[in-house]
């Protein structure tokens, strides 16, 4: 049985911790320094901070699929928190009756409406939709019996190339899986997963390149797999075995890689202390979801992963979780841990500023690591609130990368790059604070425009990420 957070201190990292750091470099003329004091990190990790949005509860983080600054937090007792400024400013939703002692970990936009809304969670009934952006909720998934149907993890996964199509796998007390072809406003009982297979499903996933191609995460650490859209199902071999792990191992989350969709992650949960060797870690799948290895941690509890695109290479970030009623032996908690190089080392992002949150808790899970591609931000969603990650981009100069010039005119506000070789990917302009104050996406074009019109007349450092490289330097609009 999951365990809920309830004491007052888990875990708790005190370090000096900086805001900001960043560098400029002029084009023409000096070279200027500015660094503020960084957070106390090892040696081999870049220079980071995490940025707190929220100290709310936040057991899963949406991004509007649309807008970038639209946020949507799944908090507790039946609340989601919206923000409609990137996470300076929240309101409250209400997804159901409240004061329920729920958390809401599963939640979703529909990309072809972005006012519909979809809500679910553990100790949470049935799944709930919106039509008008959060302002009212209908059930719409519900047990005729009126057995639970609850979510633990995050138990609801979009068709990427038909985004009206939802499959959710159901968490208690039944391994059903349903599937939506109108984005969740009605759904089909698909098939149950027998108990003897897994007694608990966590979560679901489809592979990007093969949308009839689904897998669930279960208890002892389960994997299923169907090829036929939900109807039928059969566990796959998780490090050699069927049933992999112990009985209290857990698995809350799937994910696969965009680029490369043979390569996916799976995380393992340790609830129970007297089962921690070979248990827990990060699991990874070569071809396609067929088999499943332990590469990394073992020994750890892990609740978050997630894949982040880097130019030419993808990043893994894990997050780590315990359940509160157990002692400390269990390694998880405000473990964050970021790798460049498939799971082989690991970068040490654990500096997280834990807050107490909106209970007096100071709690060091990590439910969710989200990172979006429309707005390149990595969100990190915790039981201490929710984080974004700030990084400084590097401060040397360099007008010729990798033998691919970079030209940059400057007409009044307009501002025109040009790559005589190597596609434009993505435009970055930060005031000499550090303040990111635009951002555009070339789409692999030799030429980009856009206007600075709302900006003042002040000197701004310019980040080109192109497909050989980063072009650096300062600009003056005037």
């Amino acid at each position: 049985m999951h365990s809920f957070p309830m004491k007052k201190f888990i875990h708790k990292i005190s370090c000096s911790r900086a805001l900001k750091y960043f560098t400029i470099v002029s084009v023409s003329v000096a070279i200027f320094f500015l660094l503020l004091c960084a957070p106390s990190i090892s040696a081999q990790t870049p220079s980071h901070s995490w940025k707190p949005l929220t100290n709310s509860r936040a057991y899963t983080v949406k991004i509007n699929p649309l807008n970038r600054n639209t946020l949507y937090i799944g908090n507790a007792d039946d609340k989601v928190l919206r923000s409609y400024d990137a996470g300076l400013t929240w309101d409250t939703l209400l997804a159901g009756s409240g004061g329920s002692g729920s958390h809401l970990s599963t939640f979703h936009i529909c990309r072809s409406d972005t006012n519909v809304l979809l809500a679910g969670g553990w100790v949470y009934q049935g799944l709930r939709r919106s039509t008008d952006g959060g302002a009212t909720w209908q059930m719409v998934l519900s047990d005729p019996a009126f057995t639970r149907i609850w979510f633990l993890s995050e138990a609801l996964v979009e068709d990427p190339n038909s985004p009206n199509i939802l499959y959710v796998s159901r968490g208690q007390v039944s391994n059903d899986i349903y599937r939506s072809k109108d984005c969740g406003a009605t759904w089909e009982l698909m098939s149950i997963i027998p108990q003897s297979v897994t007694t608990r499903l966590h979560t679901i996933a489809i592979r990007p390149d093969s949308t009839n191609i689904l897998f669930v995460g279960g208890q002892t650490g389960v994997i299923a797999r169907s090829d036929d859209s939900g109807r039928t199902w059969r566990p796959v071999p998780v490090n050699g075995k069927l049933i992999p792990l112990p009985s209290d191992a857990e698995l809350p989350k799937i994910i696969f890689s965009k680029k490369n969709p043979q390569i996916g992650y799976a995380v393992i949960t340790i609830s129970n202390p007297d089962s921690i060797a070979g248990n827990g870690g990060l699991f990874q799948t070569r071809n396609g979801g067929a088999t499943w290895n332990r590469i990394a941690l073992a020994d750890t509890s892990l609740w978050a992963v997630e894949v982040q695109p880097v130019g030419n290479r993808e990043d893994v970030w894990i997050g780590g979780f315990r359940t509160w009623t157990l002692p400390s032996v269990i390694k998880g908690d405000s473990v964050v841990r970021r790798s460049s190089d498939d799971g082989a080392t690991w970068l040490n992002y654990d500096d997280v500023p834990w807050m107490e949150n909106e209970q007096g808790n100071v709690i060091a899970n990590v439910w969710v690591i989200r990172y979006d591609t429309l707005s390149g931000r990595l969100y990190l969603s915790t039981e201490s609130g929710l984080y974004v990650l700030e990084e400084p981009v590097s401060v040397s100069e360099d007008d010729i990368t990798g033998g691919h010039h970079i030209d940059v005119q400057v007409e009044g506000s307009t501002v025109v790059v040009t790559s005589s070789a190597s596609p434009l990917q993505l435009i970055e302009v930060y005031t000499i604070v550090g303040d990111l104050v635009h951002r555009s996406y070339a789409l692999n074009t030799q030429s980009h425009s856009f206007s600075l019109d709302s900006y003042s007349r002040s000197p701004m450092y310019l980040v080109v990420r192109h497909a050989s490289g980063i072009y650096r330097t300062m600009i003056m609009p005037q």
